[in-house]
């Protein structure tokens, strides 16, 4: 399974469109922020890679 980190690159479509956009307060994630979450896969027997 392949992580992915958050990023905020669709905030500006949707100000342009006129639109909300719900993740606009949410932090953005970087590769190496995904390692606690790689970790609790791969403690569940789930093979996973970013």
């Amino acid at each position: 399974m392949q992580l992915l980190p958050f990023h905020q690159f669709g905030e500006n479509k949707y100000n342009m469109l006129g639109r909300d956009y719900e993740f606009s307060h949410t932090k953005a994630l970087h590769p190496e922020d995904l390692q606690d979450f790689q970790k609790v896969f791969v403690d569940a027997g789930i093979n996973s890679f970013f």
